[in-house]
């Protein structure tokens, strides 16, 4: 499967536990819904229900429970963000979940405090997520039930002074990959929740996503994200691409891009609030002759082809240059403060959920796409 899911973080840290498993029904009125059962297309009648429970939510976390009727039959099961999933079918769910491996199924019941949850993966404060489970048959492929799932929403964290710092439009100035000439970038940082931004203006091209940064409570620095945006089709040689903010690595005498989902760059506030420094950061990938750590010089958005293995380029925004990406440290000035939030639908901008397999498809997708990148030698993936 070409995308990502909170049970990969989950499944290797679950087997590794020891918990108490709750073996009976749970009469707890913040229980499932369903199943209901609907006439979904390529599934198999099972009698598989679930008790589910999602309780006691942090910032970050959440105890959730899940007894199947019994214990002998397959399930998948995973969390997602409600808003993503309210935009979905059975139908769609279905499909996305076709030949899964067993590496991704669950047998039995589940318990997990929310303190357990936190070591494993962090979900957004404040947000509305569903905990939800389908029946699988692993031979065939497919799913078994309709969807059984609970609702449940992440404490709010505190918007800190260090936090709002980061809030406003700052100039952003880079050295360039392709020339002498510096690069300047009109940025704004927005909120998104009490732990992440949205950064819109970061790019040399026609790009017009949000990237995602995350604020470190503990230092008050913020972490330009590398972020995958899903897939769409680039048209004619280019096909079916995944979209990704990228951190740029120097690897062999020249560039490569390392895709993931891991901090790029690290930006420190000076004293004044005014004035920052962005810097690269490392990440460990596995070259050929082990694992090896590489070093961020820039992040820019570029599309890597899911048939064919190539980085493609976007085109230039006004004023830049073909294949022109920027090379830190980035120097930054604050020359306005900005409102407190962002809209509520770039609250979905970033995801990490199963369901991006889902793909967006864009009619005029081809006109943002130029040419297979000459700069960059290959691509590799974060460790």
């Amino acid at each position: 499967m070409a995308f990502k899911s909170y049970l990969r973080f989950f499944s290797v840290a679950l087997a590794a536990m020891s918990m108490a498993v709750a073996c009976g029904d749970s009469d707890d009125p913040k229980g499932s819904d369903g199943p209901d059962r609907p006439d979904v297309p390529g599934t198999e009648e099972s009698d598989l229900t679930f008790t589910m429970s999602a309780t006691n939510p942090t910032e970050s976390g959440v105890a959730i429970s899940i007894v199947p009727s019994n214990d002998n039959e397959y399930y998948y099961w995973d969390i997602s963000l409600k808003e993503q999933y309210d935009s979905l079918t059975e139908v769609d769910i279905a499909n996305s979940l076709k030949g899964l491996t067993a590496d991704y199924l669950t047998r039995g019941p589940i318990e997990v405090t929310a303190e357990q949850f936190e070591s494993m993966v962090q979900l957004e404060p404040g947000t509305e997520y569903y905990l939800w489970a389908v029946g699988y048959n692993l031979p065939k492929g497919t799913v078994t039930t309709s969807v059984t799932k609970v609702a449940f929403t992440t404490l709010q964290g505190e918007f800190t002074d260090a936090y709002k710092a980061w809030l406003g439009r700052w100039t952003v100035t880079s050295a360039s990959s392709a020339s002498s000439k510096p690069l300047t970038f009109t940025v704004d940082i927005e909120s998104v929740n009490s732990a992440k931004y949205a950064v819109s203006g970061l790019t040399t091209t026609v790009v017009d996503i949000p990237a995602t940064a995350r604020f470190d409570k503990e230092t008050g620095a913020m972490k330009l994200m590398c972020t995958s945006f899903g897939q769409e089709d680039g048209g004619g040689q280019i096909g079916l691409v995944e979209i990704y903010y990228i951190g740029v690595c120097e690897y062999n005498n020249g560039y490569t891009v390392v895709s993931g989902d891991y901090p790029g760059m690290e930006a420190e506030m000076d004293a004044d609030k005014q004035h920052a420094t962005m810097k690269g950061l490392s990440v460990s990938v596995n070259g050929q002759s082990g694992p090896m750590d590489l070093d961020v010089v820039g992040m820019e958005y570029m599309a890597l082809q899911v048939q064919g293995g190539k980085v493609v380029s976007f085109n230039p925004a006004d004023g830049f240059e073909q294949g022109d990406f920027p090379i830190g440290p980035y120097s930054m000035t604050k020359t306005a403060s900005g409102p407190l939030a962002v809209d509520a639908s770039q609250k979905a901008v970033s995801t990490t959920l199963r369901l991006d397999a889902l793909k967006r498809r864009n009619a005029g997708a081809a006109q943002r796409y130029s040419f297979v990148s000459s700069e960059l030698r290959g691509m590799m993936q974060a460790r």
